[in-house]
């Protein structure tokens, strides 16, 4: 079995709506200790119902670099945070497999960007928590219909109401802490056209086993489920040869 571990890149969109023609305004993304934020300009008008949910306006982003620039920051990002170019990263989201996911491509296409070059050298998977927590719901939620939104879900399991949703690194932050909470992570195909795992019909599930991950120190204490390529907070991943 493939044992290479994938560096986790928690990522988040902020647009302009939600079709397809929807335009990035802000990218954020979580790696390690480390954040990235950049606004975007989108070079179309930001609906007010949009900036009605994450604050931002056509004033916020008028200096801001395009989509093309600010991607190549991201990658800058990733070079200084996940290493060199050839270290292989799994992109997690939340709902990304059904929308950021898609609107990423449709970006970069725009961009005149490939998705196979996207990442440079890189070799890239994703992940969807919000897949994974539809596929495998367990304990007191099992039967029940309770809202999977990511705010909600997070307040569920932290007590916690979320500080700032709809801003991309705060929804970054509330993804890695659902997921180190949940159960194992669905992983989808590489991040290159006609392979991303956008529905159903599409996703690649990986022919591999689960194991239990081992009790953590604190601060983790977690007592879940990881995969392969997935480690939790604390780094102690193990492989069901």
């Amino acid at each position: 079995m493939d044992s290479t571990h994938r560096v986790p890149v928690y990522f988040d969109l902020e647009t302009t709506g939600f079709g397809a023609e929807a335009r990035v305004v802000q990218l954020g993304a979580l790696c390690g200790r480390r954040t990235f934020s950049q606004l975007v300009r989108p070079d179309v008008k930001i609906p007010p119902s949009a900036t009605a949910v994450h604050g931002i306006d056509d004033n916020k982003v008028r200096d801001a670099p395009a989509f093309r620039e600010a991607w190549n920051l991201f990658l800058r990002f990733l070079e200084a945070a996940a290493g060199p170019a050839s270290s292989p990263l799994l992109l997690v989201g939340y709902n990304n497999w059904s929308y950021d996911d898609k609107t990423l491509h449709a970006e970069l296409k725009r961009a005149g960007v490939g998705p196979a070059e996207a990442f440079a050298a890189r070799d890239v998977w994703t992940a969807d928590v919000l897949r994974a927590l539809r596929a495998a719901r367990r304990g007191p939620e099992r039967g029940q219909k309770l809202s999977l939104r990511l705010g909600d879900v997070y307040e569920r399991l932290l007590g916690t109401p979320l500080d700032g949703a709809h801003d991309a690194v705060a929804d970054c932050r509330a993804t890695r802490a659902i997921a180190d909470r949940s159960v194992s992570l669905l992983e989808g195909g590489p991040f290159r056209e006609g392979d991303l795992p956008v529905d159903k019909r599409r996703k690649v599930e990986l022919p591999t086993r689960y194991v239990r991950h081992p009790p953590c120190s604190w601060p983790c204490r977690c007592r879940r489920t990881v995969s392969r390529f997935f480690t939790c907070c604390c780094g102690g991943w193990k492989v069901d040869p």
